[in-house]
């Protein structure tokens, strides 16, 4: 992590460098380059102070325990899409977050009143340009989804997350939205993850369509372990206090600069700045006018059909 940290006075503001975690030395043999996770933050709160590691529910540890055995395309870059600290507990805008066209696959992440410390969360992943549909009355999602949930932070201690990923022989129900149907337990207002839709209890993971509580169950139909004797999972009702939600597969345009043309397409721009340079270098006072030799205008042509021959032209 030393090598992340140590690059953060040249980093842009508003992001976290991610180092991936590696094995031991001794098992990186003829491994290339260390990867790096990028956290990013919309401009306007690249300040805010809930942005620190200490303040976030998924924070820079979190993350890398949690990306190391997704598809590389969602390893890459995270972008903070929802937080109650800053939107509120509003279930419109969860929604709105969720589904909006750049939103596509995503980790949310719940805290309750009654395990305050412990998290509650789903990685949902979905086809590369596809996302969360709302009402869409059916389930979405692909095998690669998860549940986990964090313990409660202790002194000295690694908080690893447990994973629960989709069972073998899964029914496919990773992920449930809804919010403007008539209430039924057929098909229920919420964001719910595996389980089933009806009877309604049957949720593995169910946050309600206020933004009020969080509901678990015991069942492993969908998540394989999720609801077992080891998995701190009870059928219980709890209140939410804070929910968080990050992009998994963002786009980082952070450091982009546009590429340079070189002296080939510069001329056949009509820039007249690479002739001029070479008449400076070679103090040729006869062409500083373009009255005459190779470099004046007149040649012009020539030079760039010479030069086309020879050299491979790269348009932008």
């Amino acid at each position: 992590m030393g090598a992340a940290e140590s690059s953060t006075s040249s980093r842009p503001p508003g992001t976290m460098l991610l180092a991936k975690e590696q094995p031991e030395k001794s098992k990186r043999t003829n491994r290339g380059p260390k990867r790096k996770c990028v956290l990013l933050f919309d401009d306007d709160d690249e300040n805010d102070a809930s942005h620190s590691s200490s303040t976030l529910l998924l924070n820079r540890k979190d993350v890398l325990r949690l990306v190391w055995n997704l598809p590389k395309r969602l390893r890459l870059t995270w972008r903070k899409l929802f937080d109650t600290n800053t939107d509120g507990l509003s279930f419109t805008l969860l929604l709105e977050s969720l589904t909006k066209n750049e939103a596509t696959s995503f980790c949310i992440a719940v805290e309750t009143k009654e395990k305050k410390g412990e998290i509650f969360g789903a990685l949902m992943v979905f086809p590369e340009r596809e996302g969360l549909t709302l009402n869409k009355t059916e389930w979405q999602g692909l095998s690669e989804s998860y549940l986990f949930t964090f313990p409660q932070k202790q002194a000295n201690v690694k908080r690893q997350p447990k994973k629960f990923l989709a069972s073998a022989n899964t029914d496919g129900h990773y992920c449930w939205c809804c919010r403007d149907m008539v209430a039924s337990e057929r098909f229920p207002n919420g964001l719910a993850f595996g389980g089933k839709e009806y009877p309604i209890k049957h949720f593995a993971m169910h946050i309600d369509e206020h933004m009020e509580t969080l509901t678990t169950r015991k069942t492993g139909v969908t998540y394989e372990g999720w609801g077992c004797e080891d998995s701190n999972i009870e059928n219980e009702t709890m209140t939410i206090e804070r929910v968080e939600v990050w992009q998994c597969d963002a786009e980082d345009e952070r450091g982009e600069k546009p590429k340079k043309k070189n002296n080939i397409v510069a001329e056949m721009d009509g820039s007249a700045a690479v002739a001029a340079q070479k008449m400076k270098m070679k103090g040729g006072e006869s062409h500083k006018n373009g009255d005459g030799g190779v470099l004046s205008e007149k040649h012009r042509e020539a030079r760039f059909l010479a030069t086309v021959g020879s050299t491979k032209i790269a348009l932008e």
